[in-house]
């Protein structure tokens, strides 16, 4: 409330009855006595508000003074327009003396004492970081001593007087620790004078909120624990979207997955039903630290159990758990193709393996939701990745054999084809393959490219076979009855790379261009188009190099590393096609 609607809200001065404590009595209580008003002490009251309204503040507080001198205080509502108008003191010491002289004056006045001393300490306090640049460090550090010189006092410290100056101490922007720690320092002391138990008074959830934000910032997970038991046994809410984000961020910053869980499970018990999962649970699975690049299983269960339990609908937990599988196997992918992961985490594949096994008995016997083929197909991946072949095998048969929601689909026929080719597993992938084409299984065109893939892996006579479905039974165009798609660009890069360790390249991309001659145009002009840009004077005639016509595909495929001993040599380029 500003001081012109303070001044407003007071009624007029009239002769009154007040109570007061007996003279013998401390601020903390006593047998009160009535003190008469008269009029001329109302009149006075009246002056000392009319000095503080025109800025002559001595002399308001010298009305104070004298009245108290008399043995008869001002109004209640006399001190607390003076506090409101008046500025801080040039010193510390010219500020004390001025508290001192509003408590002393105010000995007889409230009905609760104690509560109007404490009044006139916040007040002090707020006024002092109310005024331009408040927050400087001048006005923090007189505001402190402000609320020290108050506790040494004995006055018990309220919300009221420590929230001015911990917004102070921990503004929005990061907090220097020394001024945290500070802040905690009050806020202990606070935690102290007022006991959970207290029916009168309690801390604001404002402290709770501002200390709890900064302490995220510092990452100073034990203290951010504590706070959490703390505010649980006080019933402190805050908004919960805060709480996400308190989450959030401790995620992110911490040093490990188990510290980051434990901060987790200390936070979220603060609004369990009303916290975001979604971005906690995806955070979660998605933080790499320098101990571990992957989440454990265990932690994601747990988290998913709480988001069923609040009956959150956002989180859907099969989303989640192929959101966990897919991320095992994405650590597993880089950890082959970055010889320096190798080295920081030579064990990775090994250390995934039990994870995956995990989630394999979680969806078995814990899980309360209903895995669907996505699911499975995740988890078939996975073991794929961590090259469990006998797994993956059971878990094709048990798909194969159910007809419900975790039936087969095209994405398990794909990710089957590839199990196949690195277990080396040609017969059974010619089985499969047949039998899903004489159920008139929908195969789509990765489904082809992926059984063309898997043959190729498979030696001289695999890759005969995949040439030949290439050739033969794909084609330059879709069959009649759409079953069977054609081949395109993608198709022969898979060819051609399974081609390079078996040093037939020149061979392939010759029987290509017999069988398949509008595929290889398209092919060697890709090649002749991607040449050119690095050598203009790349004529539309030349010979090109099978390595630059297999570089001009798409790469939707990872490119294998092409050994120099493997070229061909310069008699066995490609021409142009006539």
């Amino acid at each position: 409330m500003s001081a012109k609607r303070l001044l407003h809200a007071f009624p007029t001065r009239t002769a009154t009855a007040r109570v007061r404590p007996a003279s013998t009595s401390s601020l903390l209580g006593g047998p009160a006595q009535v003190v008469e008003h008269s009029h001329d002490d109302a009149v006075r009251s009246e002056i000392a508000e009319n000095y503080a309204r025109n800025g002559d503040m001595s002399s308001a507080w010298r009305e104070v003074r004298r009245m108290g001198e008399c043995g008869v205080p001002p109004h209640r509502e006399t001190i607390a327009i003076l506090l409101e108008l008046d500025t801080p003191a040039h010193t510390i010491e010219a500020e004390l003396d001025e508290i001192d002289v509003a408590n002393k004056a105010t000995k007889a006045t409230p009905l609760t004492p104690m509560g109007m001393v404490s009044r006139i300490w916040e007040s002090s306090i707020r006024r002092i970081l109310a005024k331009p640049k408040a927050s400087a460090q001048p006005a923090i550090e007189r505001a402190l001593a402000v609320y020290r010189s108050a506790v040494n006092k004995g006055i018990k410290p309220t919300s009221r007087m420590a929230l001015p100056i911990l917004r102070g101490l921990c503004p929005w922007s990061t907090p220097e620790r020394a001024d945290l720690d500070r802040a905690m320092s009050i806020y202990r002391g606070l935690v102290a004078a007022i006991p959970a138990s207290s029916q009168i008074e309690q801390i604001h959830e404002h402290v709770f909120s501002m200390l709890l934000r900064a302490l995220v910032e510092k990452r100073l997970y034990e203290d951010i624990k504590d706070m959490c038991r703390e505010m649980r046994q006080r019933k402190v809410s805050i908004p919960a979207n805060q709480i996400s984000g308190h989450i959030l961020s401790v995620i992110r910053s911490t040093d490990t997955h188990d510290e980051a869980f434990d901060c987790y499970r200390h936070l979220r018990t603060l609004a369990p039903a009303e916290i975001d999962y979604v971005p906690i649970v995806t955070v979660f699975i998605y933080k790499r630290t320098d101990l571990s690049p992957f989440p454990p299983a265990s932690s994601v269960f747990t988290m998913l159990a709480h988001s069923i339990e609040s009956r959150n609908p956002e989180l859907d937990t099969n989303t989640s758990l192929v959101t966990l599988l897919n991320r095992y196997c994405q650590n597993i992918y880089w950890w082959k193709k970055w010889k320096f992961r190798q080295e920081k985490h030579p064990s990775l594949p090994t250390n995934i393996r039990p994870q995956v096994d995990e989630v394999n008995a979680y969806l078995r016997c814990e899980y309360p939701g209903t895995p669907n083929t996505a699911v499975w197909n995740a988890l078939l991946n996975a073991y794929n990745f961590t090259r469990d072949f006998r797994e993956c095998f059971t878990l094709w048969d048990e798909m194969r054999s159910n007809h419900g929601a975790c039936a087969v689909d095209q994405a398990t026929v794909s990710i089957m084809m590839d199990t196949c080719g690195q277990a080396n597993a040609g017969i059974l992938a010619l089985r499969i393959w047949e039998e899903l084409r004489g159920e008139n299984f929908p195969l789509n065109k990765n489904n082809w490219d992926s059984h063309v893939e898997c043959l190729a892996k498979l030696g001289p006579a695999g890759h005969d076979a995949a040439m030949h479905i290439v050739i033969n039974q794909m084609g330059e165009t879709e069959s009649e009855d759409g079953t069977v798609p054609a081949a395109d660009l993608d198709t022969l890069r898979i060819l051609l790379a399974h081609s390079w360790a078996l040093q037939r390249i020149t061979t392939t991309i010759l029987r290509i261009r017999k069988e398949l001659p509008n595929l290889f145009d398209e092919m060697f002009n890709a090649a002749v188009k991607s040449e050119a840009s690095d050598s203009p004077q790349l004529s539309s005639g030349a010979l090109l190099r099978p390595d630059q016509i297999f570089k001009a595909l798409p790469k939707k495929y990872q490119r294998p590393q092409i050994p120099p001993d493997v070229f061909e040599p310069p008699s066995e380029d490609i021409p142009a096609p006539t």
